[in-house]
């Protein structure tokens, strides 16, 4: 009789766990996740319905650039919003509070950076960001993040305006136009030199040329910058005073009558470093070739 009353207990806890089974599947089937056909379609029940009667422009704000305002963004879950500061702004710090809950994201641009993307992770968080700009204005915001469930619409593109800053600008932006006015220029070449060069030259960086023009300045294989110290030819290749990130060199041939001549290379820090001088210079690798020569310094 025991045996009989315990197989008749089991079975009996087994009709009501199967019985509560169908019941969770069938009363509720968008929460039952699992056990079900893998053709993913189901529905996420996350649609924010406060757009459904949305106008389209609650969401674009555009504000007027204030150095007493804190600029209160809502934000949502699942979705970005995009910041636009004042045109010929140019970002060169911030500071975002809550870095957990929180991403920042610079879009640079055509030498400027003056747009970022700011999103949220977990809704009910909020914090602080302050961008600095390169005008000297600074940008304060206060974030917060919603849930689809929030009536209120999140601002998801936000234009910020000063007349002020039409007649500003930023340094990357003139060294684009300057570099555009003058065909010669080579992309990225300039005259900044690591100090640990000047332990190497005993010519004074003021007698320096930098004069090079590198062709095509596009090339995987192109050099970030050229120049000569009198007595050797420096072909920047690597940064931060290295080559860790650079796989393997190009060879550095000197033009002589129309002819390749191989010369004698070191690697210091960052350089290449060609043992001699010469108006004219082929960079080889492979098939692929550069061209670097020098060009009559302006007056």
């Amino acid at each position: 009789m025991k045996v009989l009353a315990l197989c008749l207990s089991i079975l009996l806890l087994a009709s009501n766990a199967f019985a509560l089974r169908d019941e969770m599947q069938t009363s509720d089937p968008d929460k039952a996740i699992t056990n079900r056909p893998m053709d993913r379609n189901y529905n996420l029940q996350s649609v924010q319905t406060a757009f459904d009667k949305a106008k389209g422009t609650e969401s674009v704000q555009e504000w007027a650039y204030s150095p007493d305002t804190v600029y209160k963004l809502r934000l949502r879950e699942w979705m970005h919003t995009s910041v636009v500061l004042p045109e010929n702004e140019n970002i060169v710090d911030f500071s975002l509070g809550d870095e957990g809950n929180f991403v920042f994201l610079p879009q640079p641009g055509e030498g400027n950076v003056f747009k970022f993307i700011v999103y949220g992770i977990m809704p009910g968080a909020d914090t602080s960001l302050t961008v600095h700009g390169e005008s000297g204005n600074i940008y304060p915001f206060y974030l917060r993040i919603d849930d689809h469930t929030s009536k209120f619409l999140p601002d998801l593109l936000v234009r910020l305006k000063d007349p002020r800053l039409k007649t500003f600008k930023s340094k990357k932006v003139a060294k684009l136009e300057e570099a555009a006015a003058d065909p010669f220029a080579p992309k990225e070449q300039g005259t900044d030199v690591p100090d640990y060069l000047r332990t190497i030259s005993n010519t004074p960086p003021s007698d320096w040329t930098f004069t090079y023009q590198i062709d095509p300045a596009d090339s995987p294989i192109a050099p970030r910058q050229v120049f000569d110290d009198g007595i050797f030819t420096y072909f920047r290749f690597g940064s931060n005073g290295n080559m860790d990130r650079i796989g393997s060199l190009p060879v550095v041939w000197r033009v002589m009558d129309g002819h390749d001549a191989l010369v004698n290379t070191r690697v210091e820090g960052e350089f290449l470093v060609a043992e001699t001088i010469n108006p004219n210079w082929t960079i080889r690798s492979g098939d692929k070739w550069v061209c670097a020569r020098q060009t009559p310094a302006k007056r």
